[in-house]
Parts: C-alpha cells; sequence; structure tokens
C-alpha cells in the first residue's frame, strides 16, 4: 500500500494514502545519524552481519538464501528464452 522513490545517500519520497503527494525523508534521518558511514551504505547490514560472526549466528541474508534467489533468476531466464 505505499511505493517509495529513493536515491539511497540523499532522500527518500514515500507515498501512501496519508501522504498521496509524498513524504521527503533525509537519509541522515532515516539512519538516525549525520556520520557519512551509518548513511552512506550499509552500515546496519554490515554492523549485523559482523555481530552474526561474533555470537555465530546465521545472518538474516546469507549464501543460501542469495543461492535460492539465483536459482529463480536462472529458472526464469530460461523459461523465457
Amino acid at each position: 500500500g505505499f511505493s517509495a522513490l529513493v536515491n539511497p545517500n540523499a532522500t527518500a519520497t514515500i507515498y501512501d494514502a496519508q501522504a498521496p503527494d509524498g513524504e521527503e525523508l533525509a537519509a541522515t534521518q532515516a539512519a538516525g545519524s549525520e556520520e557519512e558511514r551509518h548513511y552512506y551504505g550499509f552500515y546496519g547490514e554490515n554492523r549485523h552481519f559482523v555481530d552474526c560472526l561474533a555470537s555465530g549466528q546465521q545472518p538474516e541474508c546469507n549464501l543460501a538464501d542469495a543461492a535460492r534467489s539465483m536459482a529463480l533468476v536462472d529458472r526464469l531466464y530460461a523459461s523465457a528464452i
């Protein structure tokens, strides 16, 4: 029920029923930090990965998920040919 136009390193404009003209959100606001290392890139994902390594847990996104995604892409391409 919503959509977004995103420039990941600057702003995102969020559209939904409550904001049909869009509501702009700054990358720094979404990251909760003015530090470039937090808002520019994938700080949260990197932090999650490092924390999982340290604790021995499986990351939310892992190589098995990536392999399944690539297998799906291969099947989609094969069916289109």
